[in-house]
């Protein structure tokens, strides 16, 4: 069963210049997101995580879709938080991921 990191390893072999993501201020190209990905990932299990809800504080950026990314390269799953969410749902969300 393929599973999106290696759809997203086939767009990086295809396209490595290219640009992967971007938002007004910079871009990313599959391989930069690739590497950066790789290294979040290496990260996340180095922290023990195992097959489960790793938490996505930030803004939505290129580097956010690296942290999604990288969370799924370990194994494990995301919750994006964004940042501009109203404090009374951040809190309600990390209390569901503290369980």
């Amino acid at each position: 069963m393929k599973i999106f990191t290696d759809y997203f390893d086939l767009s990086v072999s295809k396209y490595p210049d290219k640009t992967a993501v971007c938002d007004d201020t910079h871009e990313l190209t599959y391989s930069e997101l690739s590497q950066l990905a790789k290294r979040i990932a290496s990260a996340v299990i180095g922290c023990g995580r195992e097959r489960s809800a790793v938490a996505v504080y930030m803004d939505k950026t290129p580097e956010c879709a690296a942290a999604m990314l990288g969370t799924a390269y370990s194994g494990n799953f995301y919750v994006v938080i964004d940042s501009k969410m109203p404090l009374e749902r951040i809190r309600e969300l990390s209390q569901f991921l503290q369980r």
